[in-house]
Formats: C-alpha cells, sequence, structure tokens
C-alpha cells in the first residue's frame, strides 16, 4: 500500500463516522432536516474523495499529490470534529413556541391532550430548564 492510498482510506474512514453522526442526528433526534443535509454534504465528500481511491485500485498510474491528500485528510478529521459537536449542540437545543393555554388563576399549563399541568413540570418535560423554588420580595411582604 501507498502512503496516498493509506491516507485516502483514512480520510474516507473519517467521513463515514462523520455520516454515522449525522444518521444518529436522524434517527434519534427532532432535527431532522439539520442531520439530513449534514449527510448530504458527507456523502458528496466522501464521494469525490473515492475518485483518486478508485484510480489508485484500478492500477492507474496518477500523479497523486501528498500534500493535497494531507489537507483533504485534516479537512475530513475536522468536519468529524464539527459534526459531533454541532450534533450535540443540536440535540441540545430545545425550545418552546407556539400558544401555551395558561390559568390566569392557578398557572398550570393545558398540554395538547387536555390536561392542565404545572408551569415548572411542563417546562421541565419539553426542556432541559430545572427549578429551584423560592420567594420573591413583594410576595414576602405580602405572606
Amino acid at each position: 500500500m501507498t502512503v496516498p492510498l493509506l491516507i485516502i482510506c483514512l480520510s474516507l474512514l473519517l467521513q463515514l463516522m462523520s455520516a454515522y453522526v449525522a444518521l444518529r442526528l436522524i434517527l434519534f433526534s427532532e432535527k431532522r432536516a439539520a442531520g439530513i443535509l449534514m449527510l448530504m454534504v458527507v456523502f458528496l465528500m466522501a464521494f469525490r474523495r473515492t475518485i483518486p481511491l478508485y484510480r489508485l485500485l484500478d492500477g492507474d498510474v496518477i500523479k497523486i499529490d501528498l500534500f493535497a491528500e494531507v489537507i483533504a485528510c485534516t479537512i475530513s478529521f475536522l468536519l468529524l470534529l464539527g459534526m459531533v459537536y454541532m450534533s450535540r449542540l443540536i440535540t441540545s437545543l430545545q425550545t418552546l413556541s407556539g400558544l401555551l393555554p395558561i390559568c390566569s388563576s392557578c398557572k398550570k399549563i393545558r398540554d395538547d391532550k387536555g390536561y392542565w399541568t404545572q408551569i415548572e413540570l411542563y417546562i421541565r418535560d419539553r426542556s432541559q430548564a430545572e427549578f429551584s423554588h423560592g420567594i420573591c420580595p413583594d410576595c414576602t411582604e405580602r405572606l
């Protein structure tokens, strides 16, 4: 095996790992559009990397620029790091949006199934927010 062939194979392996991260984002997250976009980018880059690999394995005598192959491998590694970071960032983002029906007296929120839930439980179940309770100065005076 030649050095360019090893570098190309390493680059493809890193891109396959990036594709795996994107696929997990599609399957296990609500952010499917972001995962599909990332998967498309990875597959296009991997397809581009297979051209010199095919030529080398086919026995074509072509001149492979070793510096360009090392740069491509570095880009593949940075792509993998970026994909892992973006995957963690996207899966950690959970936003509440839309109209929330809330009781003006007890401040419970009506969920999609019609049940009334405490606001703290509703937000905790739909985000990564945690609550700690206290009493504000106005309520302290009132109580």
